[in-house]
């Protein structure tokens, strides 16, 4: 399958970043007539160096002054970045099935094609992170952005076509009780961690201006995270929040959540990476309370390592798995109204029910629907089910293993395919375990 391929980009990306590095400590050798300097020479071998040295970068041109409200704003100059428009795709999960490639195209080939921008810092911006002072991003543009701080928010409030690239080069923020990025407004955010970022909120988030953005990283719109340095959050709520579609094309993300690691109201799409997710309630969690019909999972590849206490995977309308690695532990391993598994190995500890369908939204009928990959099961709870649709079972193809349950459906079962195997003794038929029946 062709999803996201970060040798593509980011070997471009993180090149561009050093020569970036680089040529800030050339200027200001320059600068004061000492390019040949030793400890400037050093220095500029550290990678990336404007965060060990950021009073020896020329000035950034847009970044202003600290405000009396202890802000530091990023202005809103132009950057020549090339702005995409502020559509994006708008796949139905739901409808008739394309092939894996195209599928996963559609969902990842803008975010590619804006990631490419990034290929030319030229017209990028440094902001060094300060004790206590907000930094305000209100335009279109590449603002890399390291330090280390505490009680520091990044707050975007940029036009809806701008298109913004946070670049987290080392980036450390402790904050108290407020998100350590918020998104407010803007056309496309794209968040690229290059150098090893911990960003932490340690107490019960505040309400500000009527608003409780109660997640690490907030944002009200449309957001993609790409970059191979480990990014990690703890957060006594959500990790990383969205108010409309998160697409995560690689990276490795460590979170420790209060409540959920990653939700999102309309979509959770991830290409690949490494994801290691401790919450107290759901890992991944897509839903949306105002749509009945949004709030979609979808895994084309990946690394996954969940343990929560409810939720593994939740998409309120559907989860689609195409690939990856998938660990859960949980209440619940995955659940949704439509479940569909085409590749991919899942490895599921589960006390309630494995994989649940069941009438989450407005989007259809509930269906588990296992058509590949590997599917392996483990129960412990006191009525559990390996499998449970409340309505239909279908199952061609792949291997599915349960150990300590059965499978249960309400509606209709179509088993063409595949194996599948219960308490270790490979069935022909299966036995329906369910006492209710919608036929």
């Amino acid at each position: 399958m062709k999803l996201f391929r970060k040798e593509k980009l980011v070997p471009l990306l993180i090149p561009a970043l050093f020569l970036l590095a680089s040529a800030f400590s050339l200027s200001a050798c320059a600068d004061s007539g000492q390019r040949e300097n030793r400890e400037d020479s050093a220095y500029a071998e550290k990678v990336p160096a404007v965060v060990q040295k950021p009073e020896a970068l020329p000035d950034p041109g847009g970044v202003g002054p600290v405000t009396a409200a202890g802000t530091q704003d990023a202005g809103s100059a132009a950057s020549g970045v090339q702005d995409y428009g502020s559509s994006s795709p708008n796949v139905n999960l739901r409808g008739d099935e394309p092939e894996r490639a195209t599928f996963a195209d559609e969902l990842f080939a803008e975010a590619e094609r804006d990631l490419e921008a990034l290929a030319d810092l030229s017209g990028a911006r440094y902001i060094a992170v300060s004790d206590g002072q907000d930094v305000s991003i209100r335009s279109s543009g590449i603002w890399i952005i390291g330090g280390a701080a505490s009680d520091v928010t990044v707050n975007v409030e940029a036009p809806g076509d701008a298109v913004v690239y946070l670049v987290l080069d080392g980036l450390t923020v402790r904050n108290r009780n407020r998100p350590c990025i918020y998104v407010g407004t803007a056309g496309k955010i794209y968040l690229v961690p290059v150098g090893d970022s911990q960003l932490t909120v340690s107490e019960k988030f505040r309400k500000e201006s009527g608003r409780k953005a109660n997640a690490v990283v907030y944002s009200r719109t449309d957001l993609t995270l790409c970059g191979e340095a480990p990014l990690t959050i703890d957060s006594p709520k959500n990790g990383i929040f969205c108010g409309d579609k998160l697409r995560i094309l690689d990276g490795d993300y460590e979170i420790r959540a209060g409540s959920k690691a990653i939700a999102a109201d309309n979509a959770i799409w991830i290409a690949g990476g490494n994801f290691r997710l401790t919450a107290k309630t759901d890992g991944l969690h897509a839903e949306n309370e105002d749509d009945g019909v949004q709030g979609s999972v979808y895994i084309g590849d990946g690394s996954f390592d969940i343990t929560v206490e409810d939720d593994g995977i939740h998409g309120q309308a559907q989860v689609r798995i195409d690939g990856g690695s998938l660990s859960v532990s949980a209440a619940e391993g995955i659940e949704s109204t439509w479940v569909l598994i085409n590749g991919g190995t899942l490895d599921i500890r589960a006390s309630g029910d494995g994989i649940n369908a069941g009438w989450k939204s407005e989007s259809g009928r509930p269906k588990i629907e296992i058509a590949g990959g590997s599917v392996t099961i483990e129960m412990n709870g006191e009525d559990p089910d390996g499998l449970d649709s409340n309505a239909d079972m279908i199952i061609s193809g792949g291997t599915v293993s349960i150990t300590g349950a059965g499978i249960d459906y309400d509606g209709k079962l179509d088993f063409s395919g595949g194996t599948v195997i219960i308490d270790g003794v490979t069935v022909d038929e299966i036995r329906n375990t369910s006492t209710h029946s919608l036929e």
